[in-house]
């Protein structure tokens, strides 16, 4: 498997429902006890009403991990953050 550094950018629009990866996560003949994914929403998460109040929007997401070679089923680890927040946002998940 090759070593990959991904940089991904999901606008919301049309973009499809596909999964990235998988990717390990640490070089050859190194081990790690955790990693961590990090989400920016520079135009914050909020969604809007039709008289342009403010409303709750919802962001899903689930990251899948397992260790590399262990024949091991997925990890899955869901989650969601649900804001009305206009300002820049970032969240780190360690998983």
């Amino acid at each position: 498997m090759t070593r990959t550094v991904v940089d991904f950018a999901a606008s919301g629009i049309n973009d499809n429902e596909t999964w990235l990866g998988p990717f390990l996560a640490c070089p050859q003949n190194e081990v790690v006890d955790a990693f961590e994914v990090n989400f920016a929403f520079p135009n914050g998460i909020c969604g809007f009403q039709n008289n342009g109040n403010k409303r709750v929007r919802h962001v899903e997401y689930e990251i899948q991990y397992r260790v590399y070679g262990s024949g091991s089923g997925w990890t899955s680890k869901p989650g969601v953050y649900a804001l009305k927040n206009i300002n820049g946002l970032g969240f780190t998940e360690r998983f």
